[in-house]
């Protein structure tokens, strides 16, 4: 029997389909990148600045989509701050612009696009990342067949028998 207690919705998601969870993908593609990142360091998360040269170096010697799915994380690790930072002050300067009478203003629309625009384009990242990842790491389980070779449904759970009359 498989315990949910302390779980993560991914943990308990990876369980249900047979498929790993996010942070194993990406452990997985760190262990199997140290020998890359050995002989093509890059820098880890550094507040307030960024230099993505050592990365753009690092990307051009990728020679597998894990070694540059790992370049492109250690990328995003390192300019996260400084992303979220700056899609917070793009939401709180929004208010700096006046609203007109009875509508909202185009400037503070505009802000707050950008300020959301930064992180979806962070999430749209990490999906890409992460189906490298699982393209490598982790095959779709495999579909039951019938004699004919349809793939069929997963099975449902068998019914839970009445319980007994006191």
């Amino acid at each position: 029997m498989y315990d949910n207690v302390g779980r993560t919705a991914d943990q308990i998601d990876a369980h249900n389909t047979g498929t790993a969870t996010t942070d194993d993908l990406r452990r997985w593609a760190r262990r199997d990148t140290e020998a890359f990142f050995q002989r093509h360091p890059v820098p880890g998360p550094t507040p307030h600045q960024l230099d993505l040269k050592p990365f753009e170096a690092a990307l051009e010697h990728a020679a597998t989509p894990v070694e540059a799915s790992a370049v492109i994380l250690a990328a995003l690790d390192a300019a996260d701050q400084i992303l979220q930072d700056l899609s917070t002050f793009l939401h709180h300067a929004a208010y700096q612009y006046p609203n007109p009478p009875h509508k909202l203003s185009e400037s503070r629309k505009q802000m707050w696009n950008a300020s959301s625009g930064l992180l979806i384009a962070l999430a749209a990242a990490d999906v890409g990342i992460e189906t490298a990842l699982r393209e490598k790491y982790d095959s779709p389980p495999a579909k039951k067949q019938t004699v004919s070779g349809s793939s069929l449904p997963p099975s449902t759970p068998p019914a839970t028998p009445p319980a007994p009359r006191p």
